[in-house]
């Protein structure tokens, strides 16, 4: 019997196991979440010693305000935030000190809410609501957890009404899967089966929604100073991005993929993300390209603020490299 050829010896720099391992299921994540037809595209990933019992570390791939109370109390380390404003209107929310959260970095990110009510209504701001209460037949979007729809509550509490109202008033509010640029919904609107459309993404459908008929609802000076006091920030619908409005429209600002964490997470773990965002930014896509603007994400800028104060460690990372202030 011949004897086998033994393989030629792995070389003294090779990767050892732990990692091995660990890079082996973080790609196939990757590409799992990457696939149109694979529905679960959020990731939670825990990280720990090879032979430790605990994970040390959890980073959060969501991005629904529920994380807000885990990562201020540390159950998560890292999550991401859409948009950075949730996060403060998240604290007031949950009862936490303003202080109970700090930012590592906000990828780009330039979207308002719009509030879109068919003009037959006679109505265009939504302080006209609790006189004019019309019969909407509203869609909302159907994943109850997203930001959207808290901004969407408190945009209506803010001048005394609830979707409650909407239906005592003779209205219909249904939960739609999507965006309302999606089939689902695009055609709830091509069809004229809904006469209001709640919801962020605006750049995605708001001409669909005016070109059937609908006008954005304006937010009064007084209202948003309400909203602001509750952690929002306002936001514009201009005529130079939508060509159908005659006018500027004053919203919610809907912007930035803010990437958190806690005032004391550790500063080892913080620089760690913010040399990961620069080793790697040449391999994460966004919103506007292939690559990470990293100049932009510790600017404080409109499209991607940071809605809480920068973690210590993240502030002097991003300094040191000529970002930010």
């Amino acid at each position: 019997m011949s004897r086998m050829i033994e393989p030629d010896p792995y070389p003294s720099s090779r990767l050892r196991a732990p990692t091995i391992r660990s890079r082996m299921m973080l790609q196939i994540a990757s590409h799992l979440v990457g696939l149109p037809e694979w529905a679960e595209k959020q990731v939670m990933v825990e990280l720990r010693e090879q032979g430790a019992e605990e994970f040390r570390y959890r980073l959060l791939g969501g991005d629904s305000p529920k994380s807000i109370v885990d990562v201020a109390s540390g159950r998560i380390d890292v999550a991401l935030i859409n948009p950075a404003a949730a996060a403060r209107a998240g604290l007031r929310r949950a009862g936490l000190a303003a202080g109970s959260l700090a930012s590592i970095a906000t990828i780009p990110s330039y979207d308002q809410l719009g509030l879109a009510v068919s003009s037959t209504f006679g109505i265009s701001r939504i302080e006209d609501l609790p006189t004019a209460r019309p019969r909407l037949r509203l869609t909302l979007r159907a994943q109850r957890d997203h930001a959207v729809q808290d901004f969407i509550v408190d945009a209506l509490g803010a001048v005394g009404v609830g979707l409650a109202d909407l239906i005592d008033w003779g209205g219909t509010v249904s939960y739609d899967p999507g965006l309302p640029h999606l089939p689902e919904r695009a055609a709830l609107i091509e069809r004229g089966e809904v006469d209001a459309v709640f919801d962020e993404g605006v750049y995605n459908w708001g001409e669909l929604a005016m070109s059937k008929g609908m006008r954005f609802l304006e937010f009064g000076d007084e209202t948003l100073a309400r909203l602001e006091a509750q952690g929002y920030k306002r936001g514009w619908l201009t005529p130079e991005r939508f060509p159908s409005l005659t006018g500027t429209i004053a919203t919610l600002d809907f912007s930035g993929f803010m990437i958190y964490t806690r005032p004391g997470a550790p500063d080892q773990l913080v620089e760690g993300i913010c040399r990961a965002l620069v080793a790697e930014h040449e391999h994460i896509a966004w919103q506007g390209g292939d690559s990470l603007p990293l100049e932009l994400m510790a600017a404080d800028r409109l499209d991607a603020p940071l809605a809480v104060p920068l973690h210590p460690a993240a502030q002097r990372f991003w300094k040191s490299r000529g970002i930010g202030d």
